[in-house]
């Protein structure tokens, strides 16, 4: 849905589950942004989940941000029209690589999974209603998981495989712009390095909080994902399948995001060393701190009791 449109941007900002809907946090630090730089034209990609969990904007919208649209990837309103596709023939071997990858997330993505066109060999409504995907899905439950039952491992694969295309249709109808920035990895920060691969552009990351780790502890804390104990990973430290799978998929766009970035910026060392341990790399970090007004703390600091030094 487009908000406020403009062809052409200079920053372009992809915000997921903050600005302009939720206020306070990374949100504020956006909006201070886009104030600061009112020499530049900014445009805002807002991703959300479902758009039941969002309101109205919550900001007063800056006269330099020129674009606003605003995507829902788990938003299941579009229905194709049902009927019976047997898929392309490229549809399985590029459906397995994409979905090994995702289950990998060791290896680099390659050139290939990169760009738009491999979308468009095996499009959406082939994942979603074709009788080889539907196959394909079957085969690699009971090859992983037979344990789990299937209606849960179907709509796992499901949920984790379609955000990807609407990522995809995001960069296909994307305004001009100079710089893509993200301020979190996750969807975000993978639309971010997409972007990057596709038009060639200069890519920012900057992290508030680790994306990757915070994920981590919603899916292990979750109560939507049921309790699976496979009998082939009762010696081992996997117990969950499910929320294995989930936690696979970010890692594996945390990587793309970190491979991609032209410079990857934390607020303080320690997050900064914990994005190197996730795989960035040290020559693309930096730390930038956020900035605090000292004027407006000096009557306080005055004020402030003198205590005796031991």
């Amino acid at each position: 849905m487009i908000i406020k449109k403009s062809d052409n941007v200079d920053i372009l900002l992809v915000c997921e589950g903050t600005f302009p809907y939720i206020k306070g946090g990374v949100s504020s630090w956006i909006y201070q942004l886009i104030n600061g730089l009112n020499d530049f034209k900014f445009g805002v990609v807002f991703i959300g989940g479902n758009p039941k969990e969002y309101g109205e904007i919550k900001y007063k919208i800056p006269e330099n941000l020129i674009h606003i649209e605003t995507h829902f990837l788990f938003d299941f309103g579009v229905d194709y029209k049902k009927e019976k596709i047997e898929g392309n023939k490229d549809l399985v071997p590029k459906m397995r690589e994409l979905h090994y990858w995702f289950r990998k997330h060791g290896d680099v993505l390659n050139d290939e999974l990169k760009k738009i066109d491999f979308y468009n060999k095996i499009d959406e409504k082939q994942f979603l209603y074709s009788k080889k995907s539907f196959d394909f899905i079957k085969e690699e439950y009971y090859k992983n998981a037979p344990d789990v039952p299937f209606i849960d491992y179907f709509w796992t694969v499901r949920n984790i495989h379609s955000p990807i295309w609407k990522i995809v249709n995001i960069a296909k109808n994307i305004v001009n712009f100079k710089i893509v920035h993200s301020p979190s990895t996750g969807y975000a920060g993978f639309l971010g390095a997409f972007l990057k691969e596709n038009y060639k552009k200069k890519f920012i990351l900057t992290e508030h909080g680790i994306y990757l780790m915070e994920r981590k502890i919603d899916i292990m804390l979750s109560n939507w994902i049921e309790e699976y104990k496979l009998n082939i990973l009762k010696s081992s430290n996997e117990t969950n399948y499910i929320k294995e799978l989930w936690i696979r998929f970010f890692q594996g766009i945390n990587k793309f995001a970190y491979e991609t970035a032209d410079k990857i910026i934390s607020l303080y060392n320690g997050a900064r060393n914990t994005q190197i341990l996730l795989g960035a790399d040290i020559n693309k970090t930096e730390v930038i701190p956020n900035g605090v007004n000292i004027e407006k703390f000096e009557n306080i600091y005055k004020k402030r009791k003198q205590k005796k030094r031991i």
